[in-house]
């Protein structure tokens, strides 16, 4: 599984799996944060993306970055966060 790599590729399906939008990642931070696993660092990597305009109005929207499983969110949790999301993806 790709994930969490500059460029890689954000896809949004509608609920029919129709492409509404797409995107690719852009240049990520990481944060050094506490690990349980004594002698190795662990980093939170944060990635930002834009897809612009989204075609139609989905009830709900799956988002793929690169090739993850799809992430998904009903069209209310995305307006009541004002359309700023958080995704969370481990490889």
């Amino acid at each position: 599984m790709t994930v969490g790599k500059t460029g890689a590729p954000i896809v949004a399906r509608d609920e029919h799996g129709t492409i509404v939008a797409a995107s690719t990642l852009e240049t990520g931070t990481s944060t050094r944060v506490p690990s349980d696993i004594v002698g190795q660092a662990q980093f939170d990597c944060t990635f930002t993306f834009s897809l612009g305009a989204i075609a139609g109005d989905p009830t709900f929207y799956g988002i793929t970055i690169g090739t993850g499983s799809p992430i998904t969110f009903s069209r209310a949790q995305v307006v009541a966060a004002s359309w700023n999301i958080k995704i969370d993806a481990t490889p």
